[in-house]
């Protein structure tokens, strides 16, 4: 699904704002492409919901989740 080396030189922060941006389009793709099998599940109203959760996942800072 993903290759690791691309992720190998980039820093920590970087390393998250890929591997969120990678998720998202695999994700949306998956999910618009077996719409139909999902008959509980909207998929067009998650959607939007995944893509803020995961901006907010890359705008954390590793400095910030480190303990003093």
């Amino acid at each position: 699904m993903f290759c690791a080396s691309k992720y190998a030189i980039l820093t920590e922060d970087q390393t998250r704002v890929a591997i969120c941006d990678d998720v998202f389009l695999y994700f949306e793709a998956m999910l618009l492409k077996y719409t139909h099998k999902f008959q509980d599940f909207d998929v067009v109203a998650f959607i939007p919901l995944l893509k803020q959760r995961l901006e907010e996942i890359k705008l954390q800072s590793s400095s910030s989740e480190k303990v003093p």
